[in-house]
């Protein structure tokens, strides 16, 4: 992966918010009533995790969207993945290059950890808009009647997700040198741990925070050159945030602080 944010937020108090708005609703047009139908004819016979009928899922993104581009691949956003269409498919129904490029680009390749494919997500205005939308959807527990642990580790995946895709929570601190946002990515449920990424105007990363948010928070500070070995210590098959939230859900934050002291990763810990 690369320990760089790409597209990361401006610096002049006007953060880019990939936040689709929700009072709106989908933009009924000629291609839009097109890509409805191929949505419906692509999930009518599927459920979701719940049993309800999977159609419901993509229909609710749709009408969370502003532009006919974005309704369209929030319709068609996992047809290729999980329904079996082509980008032939869509392009024999007239979706548009656009259209066909995002949901590409939102269709995840299991060879490559999932947050990482998030994490490619950034530059693409499109499909970002229509993932946030979508991870927001997959976060709300109240779909499921009961709650399984595997349940549990796809919620707190899915709340790194976002993290890493809306910068609207991220801190700016122009007072810091380089100027520097930190972006906060819980790492289990409860919202106890997260890793704080620290990073500069171009996106590149400076420096890394393990936090317990506690009644006595504890900070473990190193530096974002060590970012990659301790993705190789702790899980190397996948992506440096899900080999965190991993290791802790196993053996807790201390578990984390074991492996870098025996590979000489060195941090500093702050308590308040």
């Amino acid at each position: 992966m690369s320990y760089s944010f790409i597209n990361p937020p401006q610096v002049d108090g006007h953060k880019q918010v990939f936040w689709p708005p929700t009072d709106q609703g989908m933009p009924y047009t000629p291609l839009t009533k097109r890509a409805l139908v191929l949505s419906f004819k692509a999930h009518k016979n599927q459920r979701d995790k719940s049993g309800l009928p999977y159609v419901y899922h993509p229909f609710h993104l749709a009408d969370q969207m502003r532009t006919e581009a974005e309704a369209c691949v929030a319709l068609l956003h996992d047809t290729i993945e999980d329904a079996g269409y082509t980008p032939q498919t869509l392009k024999d129904a007239g979706m548009p290059d656009e259209v066909i490029e995002a949901v590409l680009a939102l269709t995840h390749d299991s060879r490559t950890p999932y947050l990482d494919y998030v994490l490619g997500l950034r530059d693409k205005p499109l499909a970002r808009a229509v993932k946030i939308a979508d991870l927001r959807h997959n976060s709300n527990l109240s779909r499921l009647d009961t709650m399984t642990p595997k349940d549990r580790r796809r919620y707190v995946k899915y709340q790194m997700a976002l993290a890493l895709l809306d910068d609207s929570m991220d801190h700016f601190d122009a007072a810091l040198n380089p100027p520097t946002w930190r972006k906060r990515i819980p790492l289990d449920e409860q919202r106890y741990y997260f890793l704080s990424v620290f990073y500069d105007e171009s996106g590149q990363w400076q420096k890394l925070s393990l936090d317990i948010e506690t009644a006595s928070d504890k900070h473990y500070v190193f530096p974002a050159c060590y970012a990659k070995r301790l993705n190789e210590i702790l899980d190397p098959a996948t992506s440096l945030f899900e080999a965190l939230a991993n290791a802790i859900d196993e053996g807790g934050i201390g578990s984390v602080l074991v492996a870098m002291d025996r590979n000489d990763i060195t941090y500093q810990a702050f308590h308040y």
